[in-house]
């Protein structure tokens, strides 16, 4: 059994796992009905798992945790913040407060027994098992006990291992990133910052970045942006001018598993040349459509003048060649409007006012205002509306 418990904390994924899979094989190897483990790591959050085999109440809970706790501080004399425990329980579902009799009356008088666990010559938590009530513990259950704590603190040991590669490599990934990283975490005034956003953010390798110093460099705080949105996961941009650099800002909060803020992300890229290039193509634009606009409205003087049988009567071909080369100009006209809106919509140099239009009056003054070329060319130009009802009341809706 202790082999099997050896192979299972080996492939645990993480802590709360392989305490689950301790505290389980503690009950069925020591035949206790209830086994403690309080794990106390100086780098995470204290872990407290409680295994049940009997119905316990949420008051018997908290009893099992303050005993715990205090055992702990007997066997390493030193204290320990109860409110940054994490409570886990597995087992039989946890009963009534009603439904089960308070522990230390005679009903619940319990046998336990204990075992520090310990890594590098250091108590790391402790590992309590409880009897039955009106049960007591075999002679062998001590040592069944000490044997496990003992497998306890190598699964510690590999998990801390594994942990470390973890973070090293995770580290040489941020510090290998094309994008700037910040992290900031809630409670810590120093944030993790990688040498892309030091050089984008013109921060020298020796200069400590806290929070303030952020504050006062991005011109922003994160924590304020991320708490104007507190339910939100959504990520949240911002753009910035830093020098002569435009950088654009990605602000993600970190969130522990039931929700509350712990942390923020902040992802930095530098799109100084993309925003100059974008620049660039608008006066390009610009300028092309500027200088196409002048020929264009020579052109089209002269082609309406020479309509106007002003030079000197036309012939049929001659005028139906001058006509298409006047609709031609229309239309190249029509298109150096389009790259001229396009150009100053991208710049936000074309302001939309917004306001309740009638569709009918609109339409009717579009015929009218092309009634008279379609006299001339003998077109008979008329308004009348149709569609489908059904489906353009499924369109609206």
């Amino acid at each position: 059994m202790l082999s099997a418990l050896g192979v299972d904390l080996a492939e645990a994924p993480s802590r709360g796992t392989a305490l689950r899979t301790i505290a389980t094989a503690a009950c069925e190897l020591s035949k206790a009905q209830q086994a403690v483990i309080l794990l106390v790591d100086r780098k995470e959050s204290p872990l407290l798992h409680v295994h049940s085999e009997l119905a316990i109440s949420n008051a018997q809970l908290v009893e099992v945790k303050r005993r715990c706790i205090e055992l702990y501080i007997r066997l390493t004399g030193r204290g320990l913040d109860e409110s940054k425990i994490v409570p886990i329980y597995s087992g039989v579902p946890l009963a009534s407060d009603e439904a089960v009799p308070a522990l230390g009356t005679a009903e619940q008088k319990v046998t336990t027994l204990d075992v520090p666990l310990v890594y590098g010559g250091i108590s790391i938590g402790v590992l309590m098992v409880s009897a039955a009530p009106g049960t007591s513990f075999d002679p062998g259950t001590q040592r069944i006990l000490e044997l496990t704590a003992a497998r306890t603190s190598d699964a510690i040991s590999r998990m801390r291992t594994r942990r470390f590669e973890q973070r090293r490599h995770l580290a040489l990934m941020v510090e290998s990133m094309a994008d700037g990283l910040i992290m900031t975490e809630l409670e810590r005034d120093e944030v993790l910052i990688n040498p892309a956003a030091r050089r984008l953010l013109d921060i020298s390798d020796t200069t400590t970045v806290t929070l303030q110093y952020l504050k006062e460099r991005l011109g922003f705080y994160p924590f304020d942006l991320v708490a104007a949105n507190p339910d939100s996961n959504e990520l949240l941009r911002e753009e910035l001018s830093i020098g002569d650099k435009r950088v654009h800002s990605m602000v993600s909060p970190v969130r522990e598993a039931n929700g509350s803020l712990i942390g923020v992300v902040v992802v930095l890229r530098d799109f100084t040349e993309a925003h100059a290039l974008a620049h660039r193509q608008q006066e390009f634009v610009a300028i092309v459509s500027h200088e196409l606009r002048s020929p264009l409205t020579s052109i089209s003087g002269a082609l309406d003048i020479a309509l106007s049988d002003y030079a000197g009567r036309l012939n049929g071909k001659q005028r139906e060649y001058l006509e298409l080369a006047r609709g031609s100009c229309t239309t190249l006209s029509h298109i150096v409007d389009d790259l001229l809106d396009v150009a100053r919509s991208e710049s936000g140099g074309m302001p939309i006012h917004l306001a309740a239009v009638d569709l009918e009056a609109l339409t009717q003054q579009a015929v009218a205002q092309f009634r008279g070329s379609a006299l001339a060319k003998r077109i008979d130009l008329q308004l009348k509306s149709s569609g489908d009802a059904l489906h353009l009341a499924e369109l609206l809706s």
